[in-house]
């Protein structure tokens, strides 16, 4: 260890008859320390929140949609897709699907809803929705029977077994006049996503029972297709749109969800750099105990001047002393932050309310990048504010200081 890092840890060291400056330091190195796990707590909750949601949503839905302008797919249609898609990379499966909006009732109670019909086995190399059953079997739907969510089955007090009646958004026209289309299905299975947009509004059947539903023979709405890499879903949905053509067109989970990602990641910026105004205001204590240790060590500056020791080197000491209280108030406070992160993670101490926050408890997530950043802001900053005190000291001149004494 240098001559100036050991003179800085020995002005660290409290004395008695020094006590304000002790206390002062010691304020400053807690307030590092409290900024730092702040925002590492504040970062590792909004990190896992995006994940947290971005996971439910690709479990729960495919990576890109086929669909068409003119309103479906035939199914005379599906031979000449299916060949079109096998020639672009990275798709790793596709399954036809039947969307409609309709009006579900049990009892007295209804609520709106949109069913999705499916090919159970076709479903499973897509999505991973069937991985997300609580009740029930996934296959039950071959049947005839429907899945619905855990949050609508709770709402409505739909058990497995509990008779449905599901009204198309799509009405028939008879010679008696118009008269909506409706289907009475029973609940065979129940799923559990996590969010609660999910959970409460989507009923899963095949595709026959579907049909039945909306009146539509022979005709799906289009293709779910799952992807290698799901970072790339927006420009493998292009080249499917360039391969076939009008009047096909694609929208991809990266898309549809930009909205809410866009304003996550704002959030979590923000986030970042508010805290970082409390590491900020913690680093003005550091300034101000260097500051006040230069006025109290000003005799040992002129010895240590006056036996030779350049401007620079002293200019040193107060640096590393800065240094030294910055690096002990981030240690303590990535230990910290750490540590409420694990407890947060592992114990789930704080709940939340499902139809706000999409998910029943605060998720954690530590991103090894977003702890590197904060240390090294926290530390730039903390180094930052002794560049003042240390100058002020480097600029002392011996004989003033030792004129009197």
């Amino acid at each position: 260890m240098s001559i100036e890092a050991r003179i800085a840890l020995r002005y660290l060291k409290p004395k008695k008859r020094k006590g304000l400056i002790s206390f002062v330091g010691l304020v400053s190195i807690v307030g590092v320390t409290l900024s730092v796990a702040s925002l590492i707590i504040v970062l590792a909750v909004m990190t896992g929140f995006s994940s947290h949601i971005r996971k439910s949503i690709v479990d729960a839905s495919p990576h890109v949609y086929l669909l068409s302008y003119s309103g479906g797919v035939k199914n005379d249609k599906l031979l000449f897709i299916e060949r079109k898609l096998s020639e672009v990379k990275g798709i790793k499966a596709y399954a036809p699907f039947l969307l409609t909006q309709a009006m579900l009732k049990c009892g007295e109670a209804a609520t709106g809803v949109t069913v999705r019909g499916v090919d159970p086995d076709a479903e499973k190399k897509v999505t991973n929705l069937y991985k997300r059953m609580v009740v029930g079997s996934w296959d039950c739907i071959k049947g005839g029977g429907v899945i619905i969510g855990k949050s609508l089955a709770e709402s409505l007090g739909i058990m497995i077994g509990s008779p449905i009646t599901l009204i198309s958004a799509s009405p028939r026209v008879t010679p008696f006049g118009i008269i909506p289309r409706s289907l009475r299905v029973y609940v065979c299975g129940m799923y559990d996503t996590g969010v609660y947009t999910v959970d409460s509004t989507l009923v899963v059947a095949s595709i026959p029972t579907v049909q039945k539903l909306t009146g539509q023979r022979g005709v799906v709405t289009g293709l779910e297709i799952a992807v290698r890499d799901i970072y790339r879903a927006t420009a493998i949905a292009k080249a499917i749109e360039r391969k076939l053509g009008y009047p096909f067109w694609t929208n991809d989970w990266i898309r549809m969800n930009k909205p809410l990602f866009s304003a996550m990641k704002l959030e979590k910026l923000a986030m970042f750099l508010i805290l970082s105004l409390m590491v900020l205001v913690a680093s003005f204590s550091i300034m101000s105990t260097l500051s006040m240790t230069v006025m109290d060590k000003a005799k040992d500056i002129a010895i240590l001047s006056a036996m030779g020791m350049t401007p620079s080197r002293i200019r040193k000491i107060f640096l590393y002393q800065g240094m030294f209280m910055g690096g002990i108030g981030i240690a303590f406070g990535l230990s910290l932050g750490l540590l409420v992160c694990w407890i947060l993670k592992r114990y789930k101490l704080i709940t939340l309310p499902q139809d706000v926050y999409y998910i029943k408890y605060l998720p954690v997530q530590i991103r090894p990048t977003d702890v590197m950043v904060v240390c090294l802001v926290a530390l730039l900053i903390t180094l930052a504010s002794t560049y003042y005190p240390a100058k002020q000291a480097a600029s002392m001149r011996p004989v003033e200081v030792l004129r009197y004494e």
